[in-house]
């Protein structure tokens, strides 16, 4: 049965592996690096669970046929004697029944759920087929494709940063939950709500089912648990109890983490209203929301997922791929005015300059906003991220948003605001002759124009 039930799902196994490789192989380098730094987790975390239920149900066959060997064992030992009673063998028979009917019983179910896990992993190869295939990107399906794709990511980063709810509401509403890891983040929102009980039971528990991808980690998740129990019981004033506590649990424990232990058993010798900050902070209460920080990194870990979603990874490209050197300079005005000697007399005099100059800061100040790098939020954001990379600037006109070129030269008007050839004209003409400054309104004629040239 062991054999069999090894060899099945190994079967299904080389089948995905394969089938996966060879769509993989055959994109583009574009498509494949795309896939894999969009796509990763879509198909890395039904795999994982697929592996883990192959796992337990592998060690719970290990351990049923094991009984049964024992009872096929304790049979032979009767049937070697020369006489053999029925009765004598009747209870082994029954139980061997009873064993091989539970057996049955557990194989069932657990096939079924590895199916289901598979039907997973199948639904989403076949939705990211839509994505990278030959469909035009102008097609309605490859459209519909990546407005998914968006939502997905979406879900992922709510989930990411605790906001189940909404998550599950967003899914809900775009179709979305077969398509997303709802199931291993809803699992662990429950170990997460316990650690915000101060309840270290079901964090125990899933340490404990994943003891030994957790060990290859060399997580220390359960570690930090249970030194929160010691520090719950020395609170409670039961010293004796954390004691045992600590015997029981600590002993184990390798040379190495020694040093981190010494502080909080250091709590037996120490009175909990210490003034010893460095108890103090033992004792805070904040350190529940530590746990709640490490039990989520080490559920992403557990499953292969990154530090950053994809959603984080992805606004942080946008913003540097649109970021310049002026967008850091913080309070410096990233569109400076560049002055002109004026040569119409309505515009010569302190006042009118003054006031151009003024209106044009206002200008500046609203074009600024146009550069999402340059707003308060982004920037707190963009702070670390590079500039973008240009091997070669290009001048664009900001009232067409056509290229500054031989083709449409740029004009700085008396003001400082730069516009190119064909927007000067196009602008003059409705206007009479007149070339009317779009930012501040202010009125000149194109022969005040000058001609800019760039070196």
């Amino acid at each position: 049965l062991q054999i069999i039930y090894t060899s099945f799902l190994s079967s299904k196994y080389h089948v995905l592996l394969c089938f996966f490789l060879l769509t993989y192989m055959a994109l583009p380098t574009d498509q494949m690096a795309e896939l894999w730094a969009l796509e990763h987790s879509t198909l890395k975390v039904p795999y994982e669970v697929l592996n883990k239920k192959f796992r337990m149900t592998q060690k719970a066959l290990d351990r049923d046929v094991t009984r049964i060997g024992d009872c096929l064992n304790e049979m032979e030992k009767l049937l070697r004697n020369p006489v053999v009673n029925a009765n004598d063998l009747s209870p082994w028979t029954v139980q061997l029944e009873e064993k091989l009917r539970a057996l049955q019983e557990k194989l069932h179910d657990n096939v079924q759920q590895e199916v289901q896990a598979m039907d997973v992993i199948n639904s989403r190869i076949d939705h990211l087929k839509i994505g990278v295939g030959s469909v035009s990107s102008e097609c309605k399906e490859k459209q519909c494709w990546r407005q998914t794709r968006i939502e997905r990511i979406l879900v992922d980063y709510l989930l990411r940063s605790g906001c189940y709810d909404i998550a599950a509401a967003v899914a809900e509403r775009c179709n979305i939950a077969h398509l997303t890891n709802m199931a291993i983040f809803a699992h662990a929102r429950l170990v997460e709500d316990s650690l915000k009980r101060h309840e270290t039971g079901p964090c125990l528990e899933w340490c404990y089912e994943n003891r030994s991808r957790l060990r290859r980690l060399k997580s220390t998740l359960e570690l930090k648990v249970r030194q929160q129990d010691f520090i719950e019981l020395v609170r409670m004033g039961d010293k004796l109890a954390a004691v045992r506590y600590a015997t029981k649990h600590f002993g184990s424990v390798d040379l190495a983490t020694w040093g981190q232990l010494m502080p909080i058993l250091g709590l037996l010798a120490f009175h909990p209203a210490s003034n010893s900050e460095k108890y103090k902070s033992i004792m805070s209460s904040d350190r529940w929301d530590e746990l709640v920080d490490v039990f989520r990194c080490e559920n992403l870990r557990l499953y292969q997922l990154g530090v950053y979603s994809v959603f984080s990874t992805c606004l942080q490209c946008g913003i540097s791929a649109i970021k310049t050197p002026r967008c850091m300079l913080g309070n410096y005005d990233p569109y400076p005015v560049v002055s002109f000697p004026q040569r119409s007399p309505t515009h010569g005099s302190e006042d009118g300059q003054e006031n151009a100059i003024r209106q044009s800061r206002l200008a500046q100040q609203q074009l600024q906003q146009q550069c999402p790098t340059c707003t308060d939020e982004v920037r707190l954001l963009s702070e670390q991220l590079p500039v973008a990379h240009a091997s070669q600037s290009r001048l664009i006109c900001p009232y067409s948003g056509e290229p500054l070129n031989e083709n449409n030269p740029p004009f700085v008007l008396p003001n400082g605001f730069v516009y190119g050839q064909s927007s000067l004209l196009a602008i003059a003409t409705q206007n009479g002759g007149k070339m009317v400054c779009p930012r501040t309104r202010q009125s000149f004629s194109l022969k005040e124009a000058d001609r800019v040239y760039i070196l």
